[in-house]
Order: structure tokens, then sequence, then C-alpha cells
């Protein structure tokens, strides 16, 4: 894939950008990296809005007034049933991101991994391949927390990348 890549936590209502690999290519997404944006807005926000019990997100924002929490619910019941989140230029005009959740041993959303690229090079039709990326990465973090081995993969040299 060759794009950047960030890790997110849910801190409240907003999606805070922890580290980013940012990509080599000249036109990229650079770090978001201590970063934090409205989580029902970013593709990580999403995800892990999506993981969490749908009263736990009503009662996260009820009390946000400018958040259709009605559009929310739908938005993330989409995302439930896909897997995964899309943020299709809603942060910043010309971004595309995908993510997936991060799970912990206890099968809980605890971050989510989200490829940034501009969005000229986005494509439905390549988001088979990077889902499969994003959830082998998801996977060997959730085995990381787990103290567990970290397989590599193939791609690159040694490392998988997203």
């Amino acid at each position: 894939m060759q794009e950047s890549v960030n890790l997110i936590v849910l801190a409240g209502t907003e999606a805070r950008f922890i580290a980013t690999a940012e990509s080599a290519q000249v036109l990229r997404v650079g770090s978001r990296a201590g970063r934090s944006l409205p989580a029902h807005l970013t593709s990580g926000g999403k995800a892990l809005l999506a993981a969490m019990e749908p009263d736990e997100v009503t009662a996260l924002y009820e009390a946000v007034g400018e958040v259709d929490l009605p559009r929310l619910r739908r938005e993330l019941a989409l995302v439930r049933k896909r897997g995964f989140a899309i943020n299709d230029q809603k942060t910043e005009a010309g971004l595309t991101a995908v993510a997936v959740e991060i799970r912990d041993t206890a099968g809980r959303g605890v971050a989510s991994v989200a490829p940034a690229m501009p969005s000229v090079r986005f494509g439905r039709e390549r988001l088979p391949e990077w889902l499969s990326a994003l959830r082998t990465t998801a996977a060997a973090v959730t085995r990381a927390l787990a103290g567990g081995p970290v397989r590599q993969g193939k791609v690159g040299q040694g490392k998988v990348r997203v």
C-alpha cells in the first residue's frame, strides 16, 4: 500500500493519533501523531465507536449537540457489518482513510490502525487487498498485547506493510 499509517485510540469523543508511520511518497499524508480529531468523523474513531455497545455510544454523544446521533448509529451499524470504517474527506479535503479496530485479549476494541492517503489514490477496488493487510496487522498487534509471538509478513523487508 505504501501510504502513511496511523495508530489511533479514543479519548472521549475524540480520536487521538498516537503514532504515524509516514509514507515515503512525495504526495502523502503527513504525521498526525499527537493530534485529536472528532471520533465520529475519522475512520479510526468510527471503527472504535462501532466496537462499543450502542448504549455506550449514546451515553457518550447525548450531550454533543452538533452530532446527529441517529445518523451516527446507522453509520456505526454499517461499520460493524462491514468490519471497517472509511473517512472520505470528512476531516480534510483530499484525504481518505480506512481503518480496522485492534482488539485486546478480551476482545474489546482498544485502538485502530488506519492508512491515510491522498483521495486521488483511493480506489474501492483495492479495499480487499488493503483490508487483508490491515487485519493481519491488527491481529499481530493483538498477539503482541497478549505477549505472544508477532509473525512477520513477507511484504517488503520482512515486515507487513499497509
